[in-house]
């Protein structure tokens, strides 16, 4: 067979193998997971069968990629958007971006930090080999 052929077989069996993927989530109900496990598998399998022949999948691999893209980043923003806006108040959200920001054991109530009434130099520890901070 030709390259061109290999291409063409390569496509069409990704397109069967996908038309597969569609039935066991319309007739049998597979969990979403499970068809993610079997679809790299799947993948896997086509990569190695037709290693250098896959240059029209590859297209509809990366049209895949870029819709994926465009779909999670403007979904991801808007749940955070949307977590902060069902936090509450300002200083609920005051105290949930100090216990992200700051290490557990250098917290103190937070209006010691904004207004300047914690004395921060407290003792210093020795980096590793001996050196000093």
């Amino acid at each position: 067979m030709s390259e061109t052929s290999w291409d063409w077989a390569a496509l069409i069996v990704v397109v069967v193998l996908f038309a597969g993927l569609a039935l066991l989530s319309k007739k049998t109900k597979v969990n979403f997971s499970w068809r993610v496990i079997i679809a790299t598998v799947l993948g896997i399998i086509v990569g190695v069968g037709f290693s250098g022949h896959t240059a029209y999948v590859g297209a509809f691999g990366a049209i895949w990629s870029k819709v994926i893209s465009a779909i999670v980043v403007p979904l991801l923003l808007f749940s955070i958007v949307a977590s902060i806006g069902r936090i509450g108040g300002a200083g609920r959200l005051k105290n949930i971006s100090l216990k992200t920001i700051v290490p557990e054991d250098h917290r103190a109530p937070a209006g010691q930090y904004l207004h300047g009434s914690r004395d921060c130099s407290g003792p210093r520890t020795a980096l590793p080999g001996g050196q000093g901070v």
